[in-house]
């Protein structure tokens, strides 16, 4: 169904005025809606206060159902639909059933708005198939129709709602809840926990059973949805809000002032977020080049289209009518200081006629008196902020510094300047100084709201002298970036480059660096007025980050250095400005295209050199340089003059071969096959790139390269010059292969190569028809879904007949098996291939050692599979022999699967192979850094991994999901809250980005466990909801370890996760009822709660419901030993035998702590030497750290050394040792007195008689 905007606000007026609504005489001559709804104002309580029967009125005096426009004898209302800034009168003359027809929604003419603009796109996008016309038509053609939506669902709901979440709220069955309060208290329960995303997902699936959702529902949904950012962060999610209280007026659910208040309060942050948006898109698309902004354009327009506050200031107002509401004084703050700062001047004239001025109490609440304030100076009503001053007896600024005396002179000030009162204020500011003479301080912002509003006014060196003023008089005072940019922009917007460059020489230029726009006016003006010199000094520094946040070109810069005669300048300039590693470590740049702002900025430059510079041969060779720094080849648009001049110096040898390095003139040669790949082989293109061809072939230039493949296919449009093609391919496909190309294209660039190094389609020995089909076994399905059982058959079938596959495929082949485990397979393979080898070598050497550094490398590939690590370094050899080496992909396997038994330091390890990737000159990959840096991130060398992480961002690599994943946990791993949050925001901006569920956990994780923030883990919780993927079950426990170890903590909130779970038919699975057991026992110490919890798990085990793990055994002893309850802690180690599950060096370590706790350390040093034997998992860093901490409460330090130097022997890295002995050291270095370790016995004592000792030592024997 449509909503349009007349049936949004007749839905509001039937809930203001009543089900029908009386049209009194004389006609009111009014264009829409809402001024139709506050001017009945009188009219209602007049029909309210003489009561009639609605029968005993005129049938045409109500507006019923069939009625949607106004009317009076000959005069109709409504049919036009103006916006609600204008009036415009209806065109009188019709029928009425003229005007009826055009209200139907199958009507061409059908009005979509009165609504407020703002939430036109609700209207427009919440339209079903056309198919669903007779829906439409039982609902919307009459917005006061007594019939509600409960039988129809809403297109809006369902598609704005992330499928994981509906899916998963799809389950639930309303029979569940027995009564409507059994659903509020549901509902609560997600509301109080935050879960808005859950809250809204559960009205949804209840909407249609108006039973359950009340006045109080309707209020618990709007309130959880409005204080959470994802609702307010886009027009649609902001619909959502507006939604759920369109339905409430469609139920006939009066809103009571909550409502209210909620919904406005919601529209009004809704406000302030477009606004800044709305600035932030205009300081870059302002000064932006044209295909640059029209990319930005339309996201502007559409924020531009929104107007919350004029919804916000219509419902505020339309509210009052018929309704004895007392708003909060918090309610008028918020909404006045919202449309006073961020709405129309009509819209806060609207505002502040409704508010009861001479009623409200301004002091209620300490933002009211200042927002009143601010208002009424906008609105030009300055004798009525005087009023309010001395209404409420306000203290001088410079003696009464609270915030709200503060706050309320800094809005007088405000008030002075929207009034043209400015000598006033500067009369008022002269007062404030006379006193400040006396040791009183004039507050910052009230110095800085002055300065800043004088200078707007254009009087900036007024100003400046204020400015100085303060300074010298207070000593506190520190100008704000805001207000030293206020001033220096007036100057540079009146052309006063003295004052400009005096100014900034006399505050610094880094007091601007987060002013970009008026830095931008203060280069150009530089530009303008040819001091280039300080241009110079004052671009290099700023001119990158400036570029990024407002996407300017800077060609004016450009243009001054060059007609001063300073090309070298302009170029170094040049050079610096699209540098690719300063724009890609920049992660806070906002801007929205970085390559097609580094394309306009180098055409801007172009556009500005002068005929004879774009033939200067030193000009061309460092744009050439330039642009071989970038990370792709740019398509700038004078690819062919660039290419056209240079290669002419070439040819006619004009320039002299040490004047170019290899690199730049292979970068000259790619270039060239790029350009000519790009055009589809134009005629110009082709000729420079056979020229080019030519000089490489005669010898005259050496050449490098690192975009071979472009080269290569660039040779198909040179059909007409084979000979040439000829002559250089070999040279070329040689330079390729060394290094062994292996970027995330590698496998298709090893085919060009293979393709021109051997074209070996015709070899006999091959089976086409065995080859065929194994061929699409490999590439049509994953490799774990290869039948591998057939596959092998059909190789048999080889080597009966002794035929081969194309060489081709062996590599691929092998590693399909290796990922299937089949070793033995993959052995034979690697035999036939080798008999292949020989034949192939009998026709060409060259191509059989290619074909086998192939096999090799996948050899080794299957060899760090099998973990045979001697048997991976063999085959590495004898690639080496041949002269390859392997890809980067193998490389990254071998990092993966460098773990070797007993080795606990295998970052070192993937540090020697990367490094060996780089003496190789390998060409990394995605894939291999992903590798390094996860080996890096788990061993907590934070520092390596985000040096690497920078070095594969200036590479051209693109990071994925699983990069930042890797990152973010890094940063996470060392306490590092600011990086970690920029880094996830960087991700979720890629252009690449796809959702995992793996980085948001780790933020949750890290707000829980390291932040102690349960406000950010909840963010994050419902950003991940937010996305197509659904939270996983080690998120669920996250969650409910933020609701049960974080303070306050909130064991209904965990049950309300718990109860989430289980209606939505989420598995909850022994990690939950582990974390369960330790928020009872260990947080809240309700010990005979958690063994309850414990022992429903092992019932639910018995059921066959859930499969049982350590760690539910670990929370069970940890919470018995956190209570004192050791003999207990015995036993459920027993369990854990019954149950077949071993012990793990964690439960170990709590059981260590707990014998340590009663001085029963040789129990503790059983335990610790159990987890040695056959079976166990081996013992922890922390599993040795507590064993000494053990023998140093007994003072025995030299069982202590002992343990310390078993964990040398383990090779574990050198921090971790140094730490645990470290606690040694400082022990052995205090000298206490030694106790007998027999005083253990004596601490049994506080277990209780001997009975319990025997119970202990019968329990562990």
């Amino acid at each position: 169904m449509v909503y349009t905007k007349a049936w949004f606000l007749q839905n509001i007026a039937r809930q203001t005025l009543g089900k029908n609504v009386a049209v009194h005489r004389p006609p009111l001559k009014l264009g829409n809606m809402t001024n139709w709804i506050q001017q009945q104002q009188a009219q209602t309580n007049l029909s309210l206060s003489n009561t009639k029967a609605p029968g005993s009125l005129d049938e045409r005096l109500f507006l019923t159902e069939d009625d949607i426009i106004f009317h009076d004898r000959s005069i109709q209302l409504g049919y036009f639909d103006p916006s609600l800034s204008e009036r415009k009168q209806s065109p009188p003359g019709k029928s009425l059933h003229r005007f009826v027809d055009n209200l139907n929604p199958n009507s061409s003419h059908f009005s979509a708005s009165l609504l407020p603009a703002s939430l036109s796109s609700l209207c427009d996008s919440t339209c079903g198939d056309v198919d669903d016309e007779q829906q439409f038509n039982s609902l919307a053609t009459s917005p006061l129709s007594t019939e509600t939506q409960s039988e129809v669902s809403d297109p809006l709901l369902d598609t704005l709602t992330p499928n994981s979440l509906e899916s998963s709220f799809a389950s639930i069955s309303l029979n569940s809840f027995t009564s409507a309060n059994e659903f509020i208290q549901f509902l609560k329960r997600l509301a109080s926990s935050k879960l808005s995303i859950h809250t809204f997902d559960l009205y949804k699936l209840v909407r249609n059973s108006p039973e359950l959702l009340t006045l109080e529902a309707y209020n618990i949904v709007l309130q959880c949805m409005s204080t959470d950012d994802y609702f307010l962060s886009s027009s649609k999610n902001i619909q959502k809000i507006i939604k759920v209280y369109v339905d409430m007026l469609n139920s006939f659910i009066s809103p009571n002032v909550t409502t209210f208040e909620t919904v406005i309060f919601a529209l009004c942050r809704r406000a302030k977020f477009v606004h800044q948006k709305i600035e932030s898109l205009s300081k870059r698309t302002i000064y932006a080049h044209p295909s640059i902004a029209k990319e930005i354009q339309p996201e502007l327009l559409d924020l531009q289209s929104e107007m919350p506050l004029q919804t916000a200031v219509f419902m505020f107002t339309s509210s009052l009518i018929n309704h004895d509401l007392i708003y909060s004084p918090q309610f008028y703050a918020i909404l006045i200081e919202s449309v006073s700062l961020y709405g129309t001047q009509s819209q806060l004239d609207s505002l502040l006629e409704c508010v009861p001025l001479g009623t409200i109490e301004a002091n209620g609440h300490p933002d009211l008196l200042p927002a009143l304030i601010r208002a009424l100076g906008r609105a030009k009503r300055l004798n009525s902020c005087f009023q309010l001053l001395e209404r409420y007896n306000l203290s001088d600024p410079t003696s009464d510094t609270s915030m709200t005396n503060v706050r309320s002179w800094e809005g007088l000030m405000e008030a002075y300047f929207d009034t043209d009162h400015h000598v006033e204020a500067s009369a008022l500011m002269k007062s404030f100084f006379r006193k400040a003479d006396s040791n009183q301080v004039i507050p910052s912002s009230i110095l800085d709201c002055f300065l800043r509003r004088l200078a707007q006014l254009g009087h900036y060196k007024e100003s400046a002298e204020w400015l100085g003023m303060a300074i010298e008089k207070i000593s506190t005072y520190k100008a704000s970036p805001s207000t030293l940019s206020s001033i220096l922009e007036a100057a540079c917007l009146n052309n006063n480059d003295k004052f400009a460059i005096a100014f900034v020489r006399k505050y610094t230029l880094s007091r601007f660096s987060d002013c970009h726009a008026v830095l931008l006016r203060y280069l150009d003006l530089l530009a303008r007025s040819g001091n280039v010199d300080l241009l110079h000094l004052h671009a290099y520094p700023v001119i990158c980050s400036v570029s990024s946040h407002t996407n300017f070109t800077f060609s004016n810069v450009y243009k001054a250095f060059i007609e001063n005669g300073k090309i070298d300048v302009a170029l170094r300039l040049l050079r610096k400005h699209i540098d690719p590693k300063v724009s890609l470590g920049n992660n806070t740049a906002p801007s929205s295209n970085s390559v097609a702002l580094q394309l306009s900025i180098l055409n801007g430059f172009w556009e500005v050199l002068t005929e004879e510079l774009q033939k200067d041969v030193h000009v061309l060779l460092s744009l050439v340089s330039t642009l071989e720094n970038q990370v792709n080849f740019p398509q700038v648009d004078f690819t062919t003059p660039l290419l056209r001049h240079i290669t002419g110096y070439l040819v006619s040898r004009r320039l002299e071969p040490e004047l170019i390095s290899p690199r730049v003139f292979g970068f000259l040669l790619e270039y060239a096959a790029f350009n000519v790949v790009q055009t589809e082989g134009t005629f110009t293109s082709k000729v420079i790139l056979t020229d080019l061809l030519k000089c490489y072939s005669n010898g005259t230039y050496k050449a490098s390269f690192k975009n071979v493949h472009v080269v290569l296919r660039s040779f198909t449009y040179l059909k007409e010059d084979e000979m040439l093609v000829a002559s250089v391919r070999d040279d070329i496909v040689s330079e390729a292969v060394v290094g062994f190309s292996t970027d995330n294209n590698g496998q298709k660039i090893l085919a060009d190569i293979s393709q021109v190094c051997y074209c070996l389609d015709d070899l006999e020995c091959i089976d086409q028809s065995i080859n065929s089909l194994v061929s699409k076994m490999l590439t049509s399905a994953s490799p774990e879904q290869v039948d591998v059982n057939i596959l092998f058959f059909q190789f048999g079938k080889l080597i009966e007949t002794n035929k081969f596959l194309h060489p081709e495929v062996y590599p691929t082949l092998i590693s399909v098996l290796s990922k299937n485990k089949r070793f033995d397979a993959v052995q034979r393979v690697f035999e036939h291939s080798k008999h292949l080898y020989r034949k192939i070598s009998t026709k060409s050497l060259e191509k059989a050692n290619w074909f086998m550094a192939l096999i090799l490398d996948a050899m080794i590939l299957s060899s760090s599979f099998a973990r045979q690590f001697k048997s991976s370094n063999l085959f590495c050899d004898n690639m080496k022999m041949l002269g390859y080496i392997p890809r980067a992909s193998t490389f990254a396997h071998l990092i993966n699967n460098s773990t070797r038994r007993g080795d606990t330091d295998d970052a070192t390890t993937a540090l020697n192979i990367f490094e060996e990737t780089k003496r190789h000159n390998v060409k990394p990959s995605v894939f291999l850094y992903n590798a390094v840096l996860s080996k890096l991130g788990r061993a907590r060398r934070t520092t390596e991994c985000w040096k690497l992480f920078q070095e594969m961002k200036e590479s051209g690599l693109l990071p994925t999901s699983v990069t930042y994943g890797t990152v973010i946990n890094a940063a996470c791993r060392i306490g590092d809250e600011s990086l970690a949050e920029k880094l996830f925001a960087e991700m979720e901006n890629q252009p690449n980005y796809q959702p995992r569920v793996a980085p948001y956990n780790t933020m949750i994780q890290f707000e829980v466990q390291t932040m102690f923030n349960r406000e950010k883990a909840l963010f994050y919780y419902n950003r991940l909801c937010a996305t197509d993927i659904e939270p996983s079950s080690h998120t669920y426990k996250l969650l409910m370890d933020a609701y049960g170890t974080l303070k306050p903590v909130n064991v209904g909130s965990v049950k309300a996760v718990l109860e989430l779970m289980e209606r939505t038919d989420v598995p909850i699975l022994s990690m939950h009822y582990a974390a369960y057991i330790h928020i009872l026992g260990n947080v809240v110490s309700d010990v005979q709660a958690a063994t309850s919890c414990y022992m429903n798990a092992l019932a639910k085990h018995d059921a066959g419901e859930i499969q049982l793990d350590a760690n539910l055994f670990q929370s069970q002893i940890e919470s018995l030993i956190a209570n004192d309850r050791i003999v207990e802690g015995i036993q459920i180690v027993s369990d854990m035998k019954r149950y077949n599950v071993s012990l793990n060096a964690y439960i170990v370590n709590a059981l260590i702590k707990g014998f340590t706790k009663v001085g029963m350390i040789s129990k503790a040093r059983y335990y610790f030497d159990l987890l040695e034997c056959e079976g166990m998992s081996g013992k922890e860093p922390s599993t040795y750290e507590n064993m000494v901490r053990a023998y140093l409460s007994v003072n025995d330090g030299r069982k202590a050394m002992e343990i310390v130097e078993q964990l040398k022997r383990k090779r574990y890295p050198l921090p971790v040792v140094n730490r645990i002995s470290s606690l040694v050291n400082s022990h052995m270095g205090q000298k206490p007195k030694r106790r007998s370790l027999n005083t253990s016995h004596s601490s049994l004592a506080s277990l209780g008689n001997a009975s319990t000792q025997h119970s202990i030592n019968s329990s562990i024997n």
